[in-house]
């Protein structure tokens, strides 16, 4: 009535229909198709085929630790294994809420071996590839200058994006992208029987509901009915 808001604009307030109304956009349906665990398989043999032990890397890290391809990409084993402890600050996490707000997480590797494994593979990859001190190198053919780049043999995220649909499509599997390996990992925690409240936590997401739309629905557990009816 006092004219805040502009006649171009939508009113907030107003419930007639012959005027703009806000209307609530619903959540897009997943476009991209989930990736199976046999799918998972099939790529990360045809990425050793292909000479990139990086994608390797990676994927298996972001498998054991749902992180997102920047997150992977940045680790340096000066940086983040401290104390026997890779230790992370969940890069969105920190931009949505600053860093002392953001989700902290740390394994201790003498507790996961499986990615203690993978760390000690990244740290012989490094001394093949000029003792680079991420824990993803790659030793490129070509020299391309790149000011966002530390050390030459550095894999960015665009690259390892780049890589995994190379070797997705040459194992001839459509539309899925590394970001799945994510969505593979929180599927795979379910099936060990943790609470989704859990893998929230791992996967530093604000709503529970957001990690259970990472899932694959076709391969989540059944909760048994111990429900009784007398006669």
């Amino acid at each position: 009535g006092q004219g805040l808001c502009a006649k171009n604009l939508y009113n907030p307030f107003i419930t007639a229909d012959d005027r703009p109304r806000l209307m609530f956009k619903s959540k897009p349906a997943k476009t991209r198709p989930p990736l199976s665990l046999l799918q998972y398989h099939a790529i990360y043999k045809m990425a050793g085929t292909l000479g990139y032990p990086a994608l390797q890397l990676a994927m298996n890290i972001s498998r054991y630790t749902t992180m997102r391809e920047a997150d992977i990409c940045s680790l340096r084993f000066d940086k983040h294994i401290v104390d026997g402890c890779l230790r992370v600050v969940v890069s969105k996490s920190e931009a949505q809420k600053g860093t002392a707000r953001a989700a902290r997480l740390a394994w201790s590797l003498s507790d996961h071996h499986i990615l203690k494994r993978e760390i000690d593979r990244a740290r012989e990859l490094s001394l093949l590839n000029r003792r680079c001190p991420y824990l993803l190198s790659h030793n490129p053919i070509r020299r391309n200058k790149s000011e966002r780049k530390d050390h030459f043999c550095q894999v960015l995220p665009d690259r390892l994006s780049r890589m995994f649909r190379e070797t997705r499509d040459a194992c001839d599997i459509k539309g899925t992208s590394f970001h799945e390996v994510r969505g593979l990992s929180s599927t795979l925690y379910r099936l060990e029987g943790y609470d989704n409240s859990e893998i929230q936590a791992l996967m530093a997401h604000e709503s529970v509901h957001t990690t259970i739309g990472y899932q694959n629905e076709s391969e989540l557990p059944y909760e048994k009915v111990t429900l009784k009816l007398s006669n």
